[in-house]
């Protein structure tokens, strides 16, 4: 690390190339190696945007930039992937026990891993929904730990925000200024003030400008809110604290691991499997989609049945008519003749227009009525038993690639196939009619054509089916990447997850190969038989001229000749319909879908006065909680009032149960598992959902904003002047800063306020509260994110606005400071009250919990790294690791011949293996190794930079700027071999 700095020199940065005014402007600064920096300013001063220069993130306009070195870095929101606790601290790394445990226990993790059912190998779901904010945040500090070693910065973007004053200082202590001393830091602060006593050097900024930069002592005399940072205790007393807090951990956690966890405890499995059907789709699917139209399916089934009869009885009506005619037999004139023939070619018209029409307007109305009714499902759907466990990337799948599937294909396709069946059954008793010799043929060829449609049904259905499941997990995948793009890139892992994007790929692309290819092998087969019966029905014909009849023979071939074409499409287009009902399978699942309050709703007799809640009384009488039937209470027993226009201040450590107390009381969790919640003696499990949080406002620890107008963010029903909004927007400390960014409330803010400071967005959000102006307010670490003197602004105009009386305020806070002020107190450990009261009553209980969070709030803490006793990680017992894949996955298709692949006869083994039973991932068959993504891409590039070669060479010749290589024609280039050789099989 000796040689390795960050340098900017006059730089300047900006996130948009074309933005007007830069982000950055004029940032010089260097870091020494074994430094630590932190960086202080107020909400949008420019630190996370200083955070993404070094990483690279951001647009550099002027000035240099060098940063020579690796950087281990921990974002302000923690990212969390889809994993376990202990392959989201190692990210890839090789694993030290060692050295494992010692990051573990600096982090403060061991006492949640002994909370967690299995330990560090807990899966703890997609963006970590089964960790609280701290723990995530310790996760992401953990995962830059491991890496402080071998990489030569440590970048922590604020992360110490999210973790109360007990927790930070020992992670600063034995993490930052222990593990990683000896490395170059850089801390971002916005709370936790205390801690710039241990820095090297201070960077304040303001207006994405550097405008402080020197130590500690030398900047106290120009900024004030410096001045004002704690001082430390004497080392012996902090050292004691520490000490205590420690022992004070370990105790709490021998206490969860006897009476019950203080945490959500997880099963093994959080993420639930996606619901996979095997076996032949039942008629009941196809009642149930016509029945979607919330019309009665069976009644439609039979209507549609009649109309497709009727008019198919009509059509063959016209051509025995014609042959009739044709050979005299019609007892009418010539002119009359005619006009019968008109009309019934008109009446079955009409009846074929009819029965499509009446056909497609059912099929739409299903396609309107489905995505409405499951979209609404899904919205209403419980967040602890649906959002917690299912994965964004399989309810968007669902939502467009299966839901796409049922709105476009289906209707044309099922159309189609309907017609088919008619035609053929048509066709079938017209040949046995023409010649009644052709019924002996039907026998072994029927029976061929039912063994190929078993064969192909049987295996296509599940490897469709599969496929859809497959490509779940790559858009999770792409999603929970892009979500975390900084960190993958500052760790140096994009190949990593390249790799891994192309496994999931290549393990979707060989079930959409299998399949397509299956539905080839069908069609050649189906074919052959085709071709039997034709030639059967001319042999016999010529065999039988003296006693078949002219006309019949003539009809009878006419229909025979149709049957290639239309028997192929026929069985194609029923098993594509049977595939595509798997789709509506799937999407079907959320049609059982349970919605928040249902149960409630339809039980509840109490009307609530329109201006409830009018005081704001809150009561909670002994409420228990767990968050699924399979896991432990989160609550336990609590019982506390808040009186009207009372501020309550709610503190425990990480995973008390804070945020669980403001689920119970939004009935995020539906119901309490015992107890019960007033709100003005209203019990809210009484009410909808809909009456109960129209009536609250919660500012939440993370803050969402939504794609669309700052208008919008702050009033989405547009029921407020703009003069009231910009009058909430002074009150938030913002109307300034809103002022320059040219645009006003008109501003587009991007998804999930991206282009705003972190900052910045939960001041929005405690503006959209002010606004709603209701009874009860819930701030759930409102102003974890915004520095102290904003905290400070903010607390006032949060009493000037609330206070009084006018509004009870329930306020979850890690920074002591932000509750001094409230009327009581309540303070939860694992899941129970531990004390409520007044602050100056608990302040004066010895030993009292709340007591020592003030009095670690006003230390720093241990000054230096401390050898811990470590504890062993608690960890399953290892699971035996599947066997690499055999040759028997290995794809014949590698090593056809020609007439194999003409044929697809490689694939016969396939279609028998699923046939003798339903097909999963582990029986079948790999991707060809030519068709991978790796393979794919190489010749792609290969394949590019040749063309970008070619016109090199040829604007040189000619003294022109060479054109930009044809990404078609690099394509082709790329796959030519495998489409010449598919194209020259079809022909």
């Amino acid at each position: 690390h000796d040689k390795a700095i960050i340098s900017f020199q006059n730089a300047d940065f900006q996130w948009v190339e074309d933005a007007p005014t830069p982000t950055l402007s004029d940032i010089t600064f260097t870091l020494q190696p074994g430094t630590l920096t932190i960086v202080v300013g107020p909400v949008g001063s420019g630190k996370s945007s200083l955070v993404n220069a070094i990483l690279g993130e951001m647009h550099q306009i002027r000035g240099t930039r060098s940063v020579q070195g690796d950087v281990a870095y921990a974002s302000q929101q923690a990212w969390i992937q889809n994993q376990t606790v202990r392959d989201n601290i190692l990210f890839g790394e090789s694993y030290d026990a060692h050295h494992y445990r010692t990051v573990v226990t600096a982090c403060q993790l061991l006492p949640d891993f002994e909370m967690l059912e299995q330990g560090d190998q807990t899966e703890i779901g997609e963006r970590g929904i089964n960790l609280s904010g701290g723990q995530k945040a310790r996760v992401g500090i953990a995962r830059a730990m491991y890496r402080a070693r071998k990489f030569d910065f440590v970048v922590l973007d604020d992360p110490l925000s999210a973790l109360d004053v007990h927790v930070a200082n020992a992670v600063f202590s034995d993490g930052l200024a222990g593990i990683a001393q000896g490395t170059t830091r850089l801390l971002v602060l916005n709370s936790h003030y205390h801690l710039l006593q241990h820095a090297d050097r201070v960077l304040v900024m303001s207006d994405g400008q550097i405008v402080g930069d020197g130590t500690l002592e030398q900047l106290q005399g120009e900024f004030s809110f410096l001045a004002t940072s704690p001082r430390v205790k004497h080392a012996d007393d902090a050292k004691e604290t520490d000490q205590q807090s420690k022992q004070g951990s370990i105790e709490a956690t021998l206490a969860a691991d006897e009476g019950g966890n203080a945490t959500k405890k997880t099963a093994k499995k959080l993420i639930v499997e996606e619901d996979r059907r095997v076996g032949s789709v039942r008629m009941k699917t196809y009642v149930n989609y016509l029945a979607a139209s919330e019309w009665n399916g069976y009644v439609l089934t039979a209507t549609i049945l009649v109309l497709f009869t009727v008019a198919q009885v009509a059509l063959f009506f016209c051509d025995w008519f014609l042959s009739q005619w044709s050979k005299g037999a019609i007892d009418l004139s010539q002119k009359n003749s005619m006009a019968v023939y008109v009309g019934i070619v008109v009446a079955s018209l009409l009846l074929t227009f009819i029965r499509c029409a009446y056909y497609m307007e059912v099929c739409m109305r299903c396609s309107g009525k489905l995505h409405f009714n499951y979209i609404r499902k899904v919205l209403g759907a419980p967040v602890t038993t649906f959002f917690d466990v299912t994965p964004v990337g399989r309810i968007l799948n669902r939502f467009s690639r299966d839901l796409d599937q049922v709105d476009n294909p289906l209707p044309y396709f099922s159309l189609w196939m309907m017609l088919y069946i008619f035609q053929m059954a048509s066709a079938f008793i017209v040949c046995a009619a023409a010649d009644p010799y052709v019924l002996i043929l039907y026998i072994p060829v029927g029976y061929a054509f039912w063994f190929a449609i078993k064969l192909y049904q049987s295996s296509a259905r599940e490897l469709k089916r599969l496929d859809s499941i497959s490509r779940s997990p790559f858009l999770n995948l792409v999603s929970e990447t892009i979500s975390g793009i900084e960190t993958v890139r500052s760790y140096k892992m994009v190949e990593h997850f390249s790799s891994h994007c192309e496994e999931l790929l290549n393990n979707n692309a060989k079930f959409f190969l299998l399949f397509h290819s299956a539905s080839r092998w069908f069609a050649m087969r189906t074919d052959w038989l085709v071709s039997v019966i034709i030639a059967a029905v001319a042999v016999l014909a010529i065999a039988t001229k003296s006693s078949l009849r002219a006309a019949v023979a003539g009809l009878g071939l006419t229909y025979a000749a149709h049957l290639t074409s239309s028997f192929q499409r026929m069985t194609t287009l029923t098993t594509q319909v049977e595939n595509i009902m798997t789709c509506f399978e799937r999407i079907a699942h959320y049609g059982s879908l349970n919605e928040e309050g249902y149960q409630r709703e339809a039980t509840s007799k109490d009307a609530i006065p329109p201006a409830w809640p009018q005081t704001g009384n809150i009561h909670f009488e002994n409420v228990s909680m767990r968050y699924r039937e399979d896991l432990p209470l989160v609550l336990k027993g609590v019982s506390f009032a808040v009186a009207s226009g009372e501020k309550v201040g709610i503190c425990g450590r990480t995973g008390s149960g804070k945020s669980s107390l403001m689920s119970v009381l939004f009935r995020v969790v539906e119901i309490p598992t015992s107890g019960r919640v007033l709100i003005d003696g209203v019990d809210v499990a009484t009410i909808t959902v809909h009456q109960l949080r129209s009536k609250l406002t919660i500012i939440p620890q993370d803050p969402m904003l939504f794609s669309g107008s700052l208008r919008m963010n702050l009033d989405p029903f547009a029921g407020k002047s703009d003069s009231e909004l910009w009058e909430v927007l002074r009150k938030v400390h913002l109307s300034a800063t809103v002022s320059t960014w040219g645009r006003g409330l008109d501003y587009e803010v991007a998804e999930k306020g991206e282009n705003l400071s972190v900052g910045q967005r939960q001041l929005l959000c405690i503006a959209r509260a002010l606004i709603r102006d209701s009874k009860v307010i819930v701030m759930d670490e409102a102003t974890a994110n915004v520095d102290q003197e904003s905290d400070k602004l903010i607390q006032q105009t949060m009493k000037e606005s609330f206070g009084g009386g006018a509004s009870t305020v329930l306020c979850i806070a890690h920074r002591i400071e932000t509750i001094m002020d409230s009327d009581k107190i309540l303070v939860l450990d694992a899941g129970e009250v531990v004390e409520y009261d007044t602050p100056s009553a608990l302040l004066h209980v010895k030993g009292g919990v709340f007591q020592s969070l003030v009095e670690s709030s006003k230390a720093v803490g241990r000054d230096t790294a401390t050898s811990a006793n470590y504890h062993e990680v608690k960890t399953p017992r290892a699971s035996s690791a599947l066997p690499f894949p055999d040759e028997s996955r290995r794809n014949p298709l590698d090593t056809a011949n020609l007439l194999s692949i003409a044929t697809i006869w490689w694939l016969q083994p396939m279609l028998i293996r699923g046939y003798k039973s339903s097909l999963d991932e582990d029986r079948v068959w790999d991707l060809p190794e030519v068709d991978k993504a790796r393979p794919l891409q190489q010749r792609f590039d290969a394949a590019y930079v040749g063309e970008a070669k070619k016109n090199s060479a040829k604007a040189e010749k000619k003294g022109a700027a060479a054109k930009r290589p044809n990404v078609n024609f690099a394509l082709w280039q790329a796959t030519k071999d495998t489409y010449v050789t598919a194209l020259g099989c079809y022909l």
